[in-house]
């Protein structure tokens, strides 16, 4: 059998330094390239093969563009958009979402019923607080909102804004600093037609002065790639509810 060329040696040790840092402890959501350099900069062979984080942007770059990231560290995503700058997500190792609510899930927030009778039917799958959602993925994302008692919770309440009715996912209410968010959520993105309602659904939200959460803003948006990415971003936009 043929050695693995250089550059995928270096990648699947790479790998099992990201699982390294997990396991510390220290780090429970995503991390960025900046942490991953800064974890193996101190270690052989990577302190001489990139002696400057230039050299190791360069490294998984190429590395990514080839292909081979993909390969060995399936817990990444990066952002390509700005082709000299890529954007590095690296996720704990596999976190699943339940399809199911488990007895693990706590019923802590407080729960506001919103009657409407935009398509029950699709509603099929029940948080622990009773409510019924239309996806596994909704159905995370609740569950993990009930379990902070410092909110009240919203499954698609009305908003009319403009002479337009929108239906938000969630609307979230932090009864410690009474700020109230809306959460819209995306998770069929490879449909065209989806993904173009998605876009303009956002729009409409910013012509409403609705600004993203991350910018100070009550409007919080997540997009589904795979469950990694997913589960690590509902509870880093949680996070920021509670923080604010």
């Amino acid at each position: 059998m043929r050695p693995l060329p250089k550059q995928y040696i270096l990648l699947r040790g790479i790998n099992g330094c990201i699982k390294e840092l997990f396991a510390t402890g220290e780090r429970t959501c995503t991390l960025r390239l900046t942490d991953v350099y800064d974890y193996i900069t101190h270690k052989e062979p990577f302190r001489t093969e990139f002696p400057t984080p230039e050299s190791f942007s360069r490294f998984m770059r190429r590395m990514y563009d080839e292909g081979a990231v993909v390969r060995f560290i399936p817990n990444c995503h990066a952002d390509t958009t700005v082709h000299h700058h890529y954007q590095w997500y690296f996720y704990p190792p596999a976190r699943n979402v339940n399809r199911i609510t488990v007895p693990e899930d706590k019923n802590e927030a407080v729960t506001v019923t919103c009657q409407n009778d935009m398509m029950p039917w699709g509603r099929r799958f029940v948080a622990s607080n009773g409510v019924a959602v239309r996806s596994t993925q909704e159905l995370h994302i609740i569950n993990k909102l009930l379990s902070a008692k410092e909110l009240v919770i919203f499954y698609e309440r009305p908003l009319e804004l403009g002479g337009h009715k929108r239906y938000p996912d969630f609307t979230i209410y932090n009864r410690r600093n009474s700020k109230q968010f809306y959460w819209e959520h995306f998770g069929m993105t490879g449909n065209a037609a989806y993904a173009d309602e998605m876009v303009e659904k956002i729009r409409w939200y910013k012509r409403n002065g609705y600004n993203d959460i991350a910018d100070g803003g009550s409007l919080i948006v997540t997009i589904y790639h795979d469950d990694n990415q997913f589960t690590t971003l509902t509870d880093k936009k949680i996070a920021a509810i509670l923080a604010t």
